[in-house]
């Protein structure tokens, strides 16, 4: 959709110095159209990079989750009273508490960061939709 922008664009500007312009402002024109085309190039470029990085980050939340599932089968299930004393807490009721509060917290963690990277792709999913013909376009920031 860009490409096709970008050479209505060159198509418009060459009708115009063909009705007299001067060969200045036509290779200013040119000049333009290269600079938009590379800026173009650059855009899709750096999208298709984080399009990869979204997918790789999403594939290494999936293996975090099936690990953490994997890590909860083998956590020791305390059953019934097993410290030694009153008011004492053995090694393994530790461990299995410790691996718990672990499994929670990276769950909380996964949940927050699987949340963040829907939103990204959503946001890149946006920007790659052309805007409606009555939308407003948006504003570029220039240097």
């Amino acid at each position: 959709m860009k490409r096709i922008i970008v050479a209505f664009f060159a198509v418009l500007l060459l009708a115009g110095c063909s009705l007299g312009g001067s060969d200045e402002r036509a290779e200013q024109d040119r000049e333009a159209v290269k600079a938009l085309q590379e800026r173009v190039d650059k855009l899709e470029k750096e999208t298709r990079a984080l399009k990869r990085g979204l997918a790789e980050a999403l594939g290494g939340l999936t293996a975090i989750e099936k690990g953490l599932a994997g890590l909860e089968g083998e956590a020791p299930e305390t059953g019934g009273d097993t410290s030694a004393q009153d008011g004492e807490v053995t090694k393994e009721e530790l461990d299995s508490k410790a691996r718990k509060f672990a499994s929670e917290s990276l769950e909380r963690l996964l949940d927050i960061s699987r949340s963040v990277l829907e939103r990204i792709e959503q946001e890149l999913k946006k920007i790659e939709e052309p805007p409606a013909d009555g939308a407003p376009k948006p504003e570029e920031k220039t240097i």
